[in-house]
């Protein structure tokens, strides 16, 4: 599996008229993944996750970028 350091953290989205308004995203290596959530700390909490996974991670691949996450959250 290909990997990457290359990772951008973009701003939250809000889609107020989404069942799931909160929208996380980030970029591997140039390709992007996104998860949804209810509500705004939901969203805080899983970025802060995923910058902790990559300050301290290794390499990040590219099919699932970090723990916890899988590719059915891509966009």
């Amino acid at each position: 599996m290909p990997t990457s350091y290359k990772v951008k953290f973009w701003e939250h989205r809000h889609r107020p008229d989404r069942k799931t308004p909160w929208m996380v995203r980030w970029t591997v290596a140039g390709r992007e993944f996104s998860e949804s959530f209810l509500t705004k700390p939901q969203a805080d909490g899983r970025k802060a996750e995923l910058v902790v996974a990559a300050a301290c991670s290794s390499a990040s691949g590219r099919k699932t970028p970090f723990p916890g996450t899988s590719t059915a959250g891509t966009t």
